[in-house]
């Protein structure tokens, strides 16, 4: 009566019938629960959840699972559509045990990504199941895994074919107990026989290795830079441990996050500042003093040991790492015996681990324990064999990242090096691609060779002869020299096009960094990356009368009036570096493969592939005005403060005091009274071409360099090409 009184009995009725239904049990619920991370959750809802329901309090769509549990009456039926993310995540682990334990899964669609049009991508990936309120100790569930469907459309017609003929090869029967065969239970029905049993007959990665957390800096545009656009002098590559970098001058470092899908070795793109072992980046707090950086296991940092990206879209690739710093996105495998160092590597970069992998984390992230749960199986009789592959294997990636620009460790552009062999002689560089092309074939097939033989090895070794192929396809040999992974496009032909399209500009941009004296002809790698460098210290440090560029800038006009014009040095180049007597035939093969001539090249597209070479980061920045009128190009390092100054009164006002003779000398001729109609037409259209060009380059001296030439702006390298540029 009190609380009749107190809520009334019109709230007391809907209070009792809310209390009815919530305490009562049914045959069967189903429903598609409410999706909310713990993030999401307020105050009141996430203490509930954790309280009530601590093994699924990541996700309410989760705890959802548990609750329509509690309403289904002993041997009851629950079904429901959810993110699949229970399926597999750790956080889940006890979860998935109590519910192998207690209850049985009768059927799932296994539905993954692009389930519904209208919600695209891959961070949505669904499954949807029934499951009964008993234990059934035996049972084989029924599981169609429809995650190869692109669509609504294509999974409906995955399911409707599975109906009618289970042999489909995505109709499975699983008995949910096996689960617990796999560590952490994940729901992989899909498993074979012998896949589950690799985890009874193997070693755990976790009993071979370490496998760390690294450093999450904070803040990458305060700590982390690409390496090729700071100061070479002032990164260490050679630290083996933390404590060095105390009492080294050496401000960045090394540090692997990650990147593109690629075995092996490369990928190796990143600094960061470790001066006085981290000091900086262990002391970043935010304006309440809470760390922001998580420099953790700092301990395994400069090691020998396996690094791989713990987020990618496709399959996990692992590659060889020392004398660096890992983190942000790249974390590390240490194995503990250094003789199986090899071996482990051969064993995560082939096709069982991929299989394996699948079955505990078939996502895109892959956490540190996902990695060490896969089963290891060590046959001793063909660790020999293993590690000799695999050294190979490291040496061709190696290579193939080292023939490009964008590695700390690259020497000289590959059609150069075969150009050295000849000797004296002069050569085509279109007979010189032909021969590298061959080169980059022969790499390609042999680290195809090798990936499948260690296939080979390690299916015998897991006895899944009849479910596995060793056959590695062309787009995962991860050479950047190899089209069909470099591209992933459908046409061979296209590819071999853009290849040597690519490999013409990598030429040229290379031609560009002898002009700069970046890089030389007479000594290999880098000559000229440090702050402020001049032609006095090329000269010191080359001992070579090659003539790089004086000041850094070099223009790209509409003619080559000057001697320092981007398309007179480039003859320079190809004459030293192929030879005087083949230069026209190099000159016009370039512009073949380009499919435009080379001075338009340089002014229309340079610089914008350079862009892309160096990830939006340029080392040589572009002067240019408003239509093209006037550029130039100017190398970062070799960069003054009155490098504005110079390129307003030595190469501008050059530039228009040049054009303003030509108009005068136009203009003499139009005072001849000889001339014919024609010729008179041609010479006003050239005046007013003049005309207009001029008053483009004096609005870009008004409104640009004037202001940028007085201001005398200083950079520091450190700060990097987002912040300077």
């Amino acid at each position: 009566d009190d609380f009749s009184l107190f809520f009334g009995v019109d709230k007391m009725e809907t209070l009792f019938r809310q209390t009815r239904l919530l305490a009562d049990q049914y045959d069967v619920v189903v429903t598609n629960p409410p999706y909310m991370g713990n993030s999401g959750m307020n105050k009141d809802v996430k203490e509930y959840v954790q309280v009530c329901y601590p093994d699924s309090k990541s996700d309410l769509f989760a705890a959802f699972i548990e609750r329509c549990l509690e309403f289904a009456a002993e041997q009851g039926f629950v079904g429901m559509v959810t993110m699949q993310s229970w399926m597999f995540l750790s956080s889940y682990e006890t979860l998935r045990k109590r519910l192998i334990e207690e209850n049985s899964i009768l059927t799932m669609v296994h539905a993954g990504a692009r389930a519904f049009d209208m919600i695209g991508g891959e961070v949505v990936q669904t499954t949807a199941f029934t499951m009964t309120n008993q234990s059934k100790p035996g049972y084989l569930g029924a599981y169609l895994r429809l995650i190869d469907g692109n669509s609504e459309s294509e999974k409906m017609a995955m399911f409707k074919e599975a109906i009618r003929n289970p042999s489909c090869g995505w109709f499975y029967q699983t008995d949910s107990s096996d689960f617990k065969k796999i560590p952490g239970s994940p729901i992989a029905y899909w498993a074979s026989d012998k896949l589950f049993n690799a985890f009874l007959n193997g070693k755990s990665l976790g009993e071979l290795a370490n496998v760390p957390k690294g450093l999450s800096t904070g803040s990458v545009d305060r700590f982390v830079r690409y390496w090729f656009e700071i100061d070479y002098s002032k990164i260490g590559f050679t630290v083996s441990d933390c404590e060095e970098t105390q009492h080294l001058s050496y401000r960045w470092f090394p540090y692997a996050k990650g990147g593109t899908y690629r075995k092996w070795d490369g990928n190796l793109e990143y600094v960061v500042n470790w001066q006085n072992n981290g000091y900086e980046v262990k002391n970043f707090v935010d304006e309440k003093g809470k760390q922001r950086s998580r420099p953790q296991n700092t301990s395994y940092y400069f090691k020998k040991c396996l690094t791989y990206s713990s987020v990618t879209s496709y399959k996990l690739s692992l590659r060889y790492l020392n004398n660096s710093v890992f983190g942000g996105g790249g974390d590390s495998v240490h194995i503990l015996n250094d003789s199986y160092f090899f071996y482990v590597l051969g064993f995560i970069n082939s096709e069982i681990q991929c299989q394996l992998l699948k079955l505990i984390s078939p996502t895109i992230n892959y956490e540190v324990d996902h990695l060490k749960k896969l089963p290891v199986i060590i046959k001793n009789e063909q660790k020999e064999k293993i590690d000799c592959n695999v050294q190979s294997l490291i040496s061709l990636s190696r290579r193939d990242w080292d023939s490009y620009e964008t590695s700390w460790d690259f020497e000289c552009n590959p059609l150069v090096t075969l150009a050295k062999e000849r000797g004296s002689q002069s050569v085509l560089i279109s007979d010189l691609y032909q021969r590298l092309r061959e080169q980059w074939r022969a790499d390609t097939a042999e680290m195809k060779r090798l990936e499948e033989e260690n296939n080979r090895i390690f299916i015998d070794a897991y006895g899944l002869q009849d479910e596995l192929s060793p056959e590695v396809p062309l787009s995962e040999v991860s050479l950047t020299c190899n089209p069909a992974y470099r591209y992933k496009l459908k046409s061979n032909e296209d590819g071999e096009k853009r290849l040597e399209q690519d490999t013409v500009k990598e030429l040229l941009s290379y031609a560009v960094g002898c002009m700069m004296g970046r890089y030389s002809l007479d000594k290999p790698g880098l000559i000229l990356a440090d702050q402020g460098s001049t032609e006095q210290d090329y000269r010191t440090k080359t001992g070579s009368d090659y003539p790089i560029d004086p000041d850094g800038i070099i223009p790209m006009l509409d003619d080559n009036f000057r001697q320092d014009d981007i398309i007179r040095q480039l003859h320079t180049f190809l004459t030293r570096a192929f030879g005087e007597s083949t230069l026209h035939d190099n000159l016009s093969y370039m512009e073949t493969v380009l499919d435009k001539e080379l001075r338009k090249y340089f002014q229309k597209d340079f610089f914008t592939d350079h862009v892309q070479m160096y990830k939006k980061r340029p080392i040589y920045w572009l002067f240019t005005s408003s239509k093209g009128g006037f550029s130039c190009l100017m190398y970062m390092h070799r960069y003054f403060s009155d490098t504005c100054s110079r390129i307003l009164n030595q190469y501008l006002r050059l530039y228009k005091r040049k054009l303003s003779d030509d108009k005068g000398a136009l203009e003499s001729q139009l005072s001849s009274g000889s001339l014919s109609a024609s010729a008179r037409n041609a010479l006003v259209k050239n005046v007013e071409r003049i005309d207009k060009l001029l008053s483009e380059l004096t609005d870009y001296e008004r409104n640009a360099l004037n202001r940028h030439a007085g201001d005398r702006i200083e950079l520091d390298l450190d700060d990097g090409v987002k912040v300077n540029y």
